[in-house]
């Protein structure tokens, strides 16, 4: 690694992990890690040159697990493995002939269950689980594992309070796992992707939907034009519970929104509104000092907006 004073990298998105740590991206397949409270630095190219140009979209997911393990889920090449202890990247990669951790090399999201285990979810193929100590993998399919549409592209997965394994789909299935048992305990069907899953402090179920709003304990709020109090826009990528235990909603088009509890409704107060770069909201992290970070697309900073 390397400690650089400046970083200028062009046409620069970031995304952030669960520790709070930087990864820069700029379309073409290189991807830098910044440590954020050492500044280090380091580069990785995980996406050949000549893949890039037929990738419609450079996509990443990274969780920085228990075990001091970085995953990077590719659009396109695979999963990485970053080992910080040893300075080790390893890579996997889907293999129709034989075995292989993953299923699909278009990989869509990264978690970690309380078992160390590390779930991996995939265009088309559904989810593969692997086994850190015994190198293992085994897969989890939402549908019937010999469907060709896309019942089983698992586009959301969260482990809740309760250690189920939330899934949803992109054909707006949402599914809850149970770990132990290995089975899909029960499933619902919405008209639209549910992209997010957070449970209030009460222990309502938050769904972030992609064009239908937000749910809260089945009651859903939309937007209204003529409502500043509504929610900011009806495509809600990501949702984020604080220490302080207030809801943060991240919307593709109406900026970060915060929920506000008015007797027995929400009503919703809008941040970073003003400019169109702005509206668009994919990451939402509190730093160990209690402050809220948030990710604009395409925007290059992340902005301190509250505490």
């Amino acid at each position: 690694m390397s400690r650089d004073t400046e970083l200028n990298i062009a046409r620069g998105q970031v995304q952030i992990d669960n520790r709070g740590n930087f990864w820069i991206y700029n379309h073409t397949g290189k991807v830098w890690y910044v440590n954020a409270k050492t500044r280090f630095v380091k580069s990785f190219q995980l996406i050949p040159a000549d893949k890039v140009n037929y990738i419609d979209e450079e996509r990443y997911h990274i969780v920085h697990d228990s075990r001091d393990i970085v995953w990077i889920s590719t659009y396109g090449n695979g999963l990485f493995a970053y080992d910080l202890a040893t300075d080790e990247l390893q890579h996997f990669e889907s293999n129709i002939n034989g075995f292989s951790h993953i299923t699909s090399n278009f990989l869509q999201y990264i978690m970690e269950d309380r078992a160390g285990g590390i779930w991996v979810s995939s265009e088309y193929t559904g989810i593969s689980r692997l086994s850190v100590l015994n190198e293992g993998a085994e897969r989890v399919f939402p549908e019937d594992e010999t469907l060709s549409d896309r019942s089983n592209t698992v586009r959301m997965i969260n482990r809740m309070p309760d250690d189920k394994i939330w899934l949803g789909t992109r054909r707006g299935g949402l599914y809850i796992y149970d770990p132990h048992l290995k089975t899909i305990e029960s499933s619902r069907y919405f008209d639209s992707n549910i992209y997010a899953v957070e449970e209030g402090a009460d222990g309502s179920i938050w769904l972030g939907s992609r064009g239908n709003g937000l749910s809260i304990d089945g009651k859903w709020y939309t937007y209204h034009s003529d409502d500043p109090l509504s929610i900011g826009n009806n495509n809600i990528f990501t949702l984020y519970r604080d220490r302080k235990n207030r809801m943060w909603i991240g919307t593709f088009g109406g900026g970060l929104n915060l929920a506000v509890k008015e007797k027995d409704k929400y009503v919703f107060k809008r941040f970073l509104n003003n400019f169109y770069s702005q509206r668009q909201i994919r990451v939402i992290q509190e730093d160990n000092n209690g402050w809220i970070w948030v990710a604009p697309v395409p925007e290059f900073t992340y902005l301190i907006l509250i505490r």
